[in-house]
């Protein structure tokens, strides 16, 4: 891992231990939340998904390569899949209709009001390091949050399809190919041709999207 990176995965790591010590962590293990809490969270966390979704469109339209469009392509067709199955299965036990989610107000699980993945990518505009390091900062958020609470018993099936979902090998996988795509476009920044200003632009777009997975997690 890169130095850069290794920054970045910093945040990450500093976010997650944030996120860990919320008491929605302790309540969400117990199987203590309730479901108006679940139903919040679900309606932001599929307008986030949306959200991210879009974005890969995006990025897809401005790879460079080939190879890179082919790549976002199939991570397109991974979050669909997968995360959608999850929301689908998620909204059942509610009792809620999963296309009738992710139109309201941005709320995490503590009832605070979120910021949206999209108002993080407007930010970023068509330059696509940025645009990458938006699209990074929430699921990795997720797979390391989802990996520290495999050590935890969890007693809610709906946490624990959600931990299992995002803790899965092929969602890490998939981050470790965008990590790679980011870190060639951004890394070795003096003397390999790279702006500097494109590499700090991306830095900051990471650290805005991570602000805004966090929030959805109850970190302030």
């Amino acid at each position: 891992m890169t130095a850069w990176m290794a920054s970045l995965r910093e945040r990450v790591a500093a976010t997650r231990v944030e996120v860990a010590s919320r008491p929605w962590g302790r309540v969400l293990a117990e199987g203590r939340l309730p479901d108006e809490a679940w139903a919040a969270w679900l309606d932001a966390d599929v307008a986030a998904a949306g959200d991210w979704l879009n974005g890969a469109t995006t990025v897809w339209r401005l790879a460079p390569t080939p190879a890179a469009r082919d790549g976002w392509q199939d991570l397109g067709r991974f979050a669909r899949a997968d995360l959608g199955a999850l929301h689908g299965r998620l909204a059942r036990t509610l009792g809620l209709a999963v296309e009738d989610l992710g139109h309201g107000t941005h709320r995490g699980l503590e009832g605070a009001e979120a910021p949206t993945l999209a108002a993080a990518l407007s930010g970023a505009g068509n330059d696509y390091a940025p645009v990458v390091a938006t699209l990074l900062a929430r699921p990795l958020l997720m797979h390391e949050v989802a990996r520290g609470f495999a050590g935890r018993r969890l007693t809610d099936r709906r946490a624990l399809d959600w931990q299992r979902t995002w803790a899965d090998p092929g969602v890490g996988r998939a981050l470790r190919w965008i990590e790679a795509e980011l870190a060639r476009e951004t890394d070795g920044v003096r003397g390999s041709g790279v702006p500097e200003a494109r590499s700090e632009r991306a830095r900051e777009r990471f650290v805005v999207a991570l602000q805004q997975a966090g929030a959805l997690l109850g970190a302030p």
